[in-house]
């Protein structure tokens, strides 16, 4: 399945400058405030190809809500309100430093376009089957926000890889899960159409963080309380794919 990104008007990004190391706290919105911003493609991953291709301040320059990995699967990447978290193997999560590098990461400044009412929903089957039905549109990428207490949540971070890589699924087999009881926090989720091809995993991509900012992964289940749910319909693609 391939798509046309003319549709979206894809601009391509050759070369992304490098800024000295110094946390986070905060980003302002700038040319790519209604776009997906994307580095990398997910078929690379797929493919074993967990190599750099840019840094934490250029993601957190083009988003301030997203997600992705770390250089070597070194952590799953969390992206809220302009920081950027790091949730590793064992567990922990924290706060990057500007100059982590990423092989894959997806962001957008989360502009609102509107809500869904996603009372009743009680797991992630039904919370994603309400969404679809919820959607504007079903013609691009769709970044969703969810903000609230889950009875149950299921989480995984995969082990730091060093070359020659392995492709996904060898490391994907040895992921690490976590689960958490009653834990509040916020679902950050990316919806790709189908025609998103080799570029996005199509279909809702889910990644968490606690209100704590000490738990969190990309999600495989939860149980769900959740009333409404934050929607940003995207109109354009920044890629930077090499």
């Amino acid at each position: 399945m391939r798509r046309d990104l003319s549709l979206f008007g894809v601009a391509m990004v050759a070369m992304l400058i490098v800024i000295p190391s110094v946390l986070i706290f905060s980003v302002s919105p700038g040319t790519h405030s209604d776009e997906l911003y994307q580095v990398g493609q997910f078929d690379s991953l797929l493919a074993g190809d967990y190599s750099n291709r840019s840094d934490v301040r250029t993601v957190l320059d083009n988003g301030d809500f997203g997600l992705g990995t770390f250089t070597g699967l070194d952590g799953e990447m969390i992206v809220l309100d302009g920081k950027c978290y790091k949730a590793t193997v064992d567990g922990k999560v924290a706060q990057t430093l500007e100059n982590a590098t990423t092989p894959f990461a997806q962001v957008t400044f989360f502009d609102r376009d509107g809500f869904i009412n996603a009372t009743g929903t009680k797991n992630m089957t039904g919370l994603e089957s309400v969404l679809i039905s919820g959607f504007a549109r079903n013609d691009t990428f769709v970044f969703i926000r969810i903000d609230g207490t889950f009875p149950d949540m299921t989480v995984r971070s995969v082990p730091m890889q060093t070359p020659p890589y392995p492709p996904l699924a060898a490391v994907v087999a040895e992921q690490a899960v976590f689960d958490y009881k009653n834990v509040t926090g916020t679902l950050i989720g990316l919806w790709s159409p189908s025609y998103a091809g080799t570029l996005s995993y199509s279909g809702f991509h889910f990644h968490f963080i606690s209100a704590d900012g000490t738990k969190g992964g990309h999600v495989l289940g939860f149980e769900s309380e959740v009333a409404s749910a934050s929607v940003d319909y995207t109109s354009g693609i920044d890629a930077q794919l090499v």
